[in-house]
Parts: structure tokens; C-alpha cells; sequence
């Protein structure tokens, strides 16, 4: 929906919250799960089309392995 931005740092998929207006607001860095990376491994993902959830592939290691995270966000407080 625009109100957040995820980025990996180092094996983990964090979010920031994002409040335009005249001054841009960054909220506190949120961790949201853990991937398990080899050295020179990537790992690329996309949210779901609903906000609810995240398809992560991890490649070269177990690029013919995929993982469908949904309701990640389910328990944490907003």
C-alpha cells in the first residue's frame, strides 16, 4: 500500500514505516522474519497483492525451493 519499505540486512526482512507530508517520517525498524543465506546466496521476495504476506526465493542454493510466508503481520501490534 506504499506505507511501509522492506529491505533485507544481512538474512533478515525488515520494514519502516513511511509518513509523507512535508517532512518525510521514517517509523522504527521492524524485523519481520529470518532467511537462512549461504555465503553468495540471494534472496529475493515480493508481497503479496493483499499486504499479507511474502513469496521469498533464495537462489543459487535452493533455487528450486520456494517459501509462501502469509499472515506475517498478523501479531504485531499497529
Amino acid at each position: 500500500d506504499g506505507k511501509e519499505l522492506f529491505y533485507w540486512t544481512r538474512n533478515q526482512l525488515m520494514a519502516v514505516e513511511l509518513r509523507p507530508g512535508v517532512e518525510w517520517v521514517v517509523g522504527p525498524r521492524k524485523p519481520l522474519f529470518q532467511v537462512r543465506l549461504t555465503s553468495g546466496a540471494l534472496a529475493q521476495y515480493d508481497v503479496l497483492p493483499n499486504g499479507r504476506g511474502f513469496v521469498v526465493s533464495v537462489e543459487p542454493e535452493s533455487s528450486s525451493r520456494l517459501a509462501v510466508i502469509t499472515n506475517i503481520l498478523a501479531g504485531l501490534k499497529r
